[in-house]
């Protein structure tokens, strides 16, 4: 890593990172190896040319990194948590910009704004992005999915995980983590996250 530099390569973020994540755990290279392939692959085959990008690998390693190293390690509960803490963050931090337009000229209702929207959580900010052709249906539906896993992980709600991630039949703490771990969508809400804030923060750029 000595003197590499990633304004040399702005499209080794995401690469070297991996690469990071391989030696940290090396106990369970083979394991991480696969799932971080994995996640590559997933990425390029929905994103295409952006997946390869600066834009797309700073969110990976600047926004996503706790995910990318949950997911890595097999902690698929985690992952949900961490997603849906940073695109919440993310929705809080840039939304009131958006609406507002950044604009000093009505500095009390641009305040208002802010502090009705620092108030809400994720759930209630998904229509008005939205509405505001942020994120269209399919987003909404990554949006709302992501926010129903990580509500059941996050509370630990028996009921709630047995209908999110399996059959919707009762099950005791052993079977929910069994069902937990074995979970293979947690790849892929990183991959909609990505394309969730990608969306985010290129409508803020043009705006």
């Amino acid at each position: 890593m000595t003197g590499f530099s990633f304004l040399d390569h702005p499209d080794k973020y995401t690469e070297i990172f991996f690469e990071e994540l391989n030696m940290a755990f090396r106990s369970e290279s083979d394991k991480v190896s696969k799932r971080l392939t994995t996640l590559k692959k997933k990425l390029i085959d929905e994103h295409g040319i952006f997946a390869t990008g600066i834009f797309c690998d700073s969110i990976i390693k600047w926004q996503l990194a706790e995910a990318v190293q949950a997911y890595s390690l097999g902690l698929n509960h985690l992952v949900y948590v961490e997603l849906h803490a940073i695109l919440e963050m993310i929705v809080i931090s840039i939304l009131p910009r958006i609406i507002t337009n950044d604009s000093d000229s009505n500095a009390k209702e641009n305040l208002a704004i802010k502090k009705l929207i620092e108030r809400s959580d994720l759930n209630d900010l998904i229509p008005v992005l939205e509405i505001m052709n942020i994120w269209d249906r399919n987003d909404v539906i990554k949006a709302t999915e992501l926010s129903r896993k990580r509500n059941a992980v996050a509370h630990f709600n028996f009921e709630k995980i047995s209908k999110s991630f399996s059959t919707g039949k009762d099950i005791n703490l052993p079977k929910a983590k069994e069902i937990l771990k074995k979970d293979k969508f947690s790849c892929q809400a990183i991959v909609n996250v990505t394309g969730l804030i990608y969306k985010i923060l290129s409508f803020n750029k043009k705006n």
